[in-house]
């Protein structure tokens, strides 16, 4: 992400593989973007100061979290407007079977990442028992693209 769009006191959301976190914009300079993270989703008590570069990558030597570095995803704005655009899509996620989900999550790993990138993935068998698929936005995203790319070949 581009932080140049970015105010002190924005909610944004951030991802680390396949984990997310929420915080609020609390410091912004020439090189440096300071997000104060708060514990768990939805949750206000603020947990960690960390610092973003300018394409919104967590600084540092070592990132604190096992998941990698923390990326800032985009605003809850922005990320309202993804959900709205892949209604459809989360409602058939919702519905769908455990069966269904792994069949299209197994299919996504195996037709569009590549082995390497595969290892740093989350199962297909965890992802399959996300019941809220729209809080992992890149994820969401991706699944919803294979679905329609999937629709469109049996047709």
């Amino acid at each position: 992400m581009d932080t140049k769009t970015l105010a002190v006191g924005q909610e944004v959301y951030l991802n680390a593989g396949v984990y997310g976190l929420d915080g609020k914009v609390v410091k912004i300079t020439r090189s440096h973007v300071y997000v104060q993270t708060y514990n768990g989703f939805g949750g206000r008590i603020p947990s960690r100061l960390l610092q973003f570069d300018t394409e919104g990558k967590e600084c540092g030597e070592d990132p604190l979290f096992e998941g990698g570095p923390w990326y800032i995803g985009g605003t809850f704005v922005e990320r309202e407007q993804v959900v709205q655009k892949h209604e459809s899509f989360i409602e058939w996620w919702k519905c769908a079977t455990y069966e269904q989900r792994l069949i299209l999550v197994t299919k996504y790993y195996t037709t569009r990442l590549a082995p390497p990138l595969r290892a740093s993935f989350a199962p297909a068998e965890a992802v399959a028992k996300i019941a809220d698929i729209s809080l992992d936005q890149l994820l969401m995203v991706e699944l919803a693209k294979e679905a329609m790319q999937s629709q469109s070949r049996r047709k």
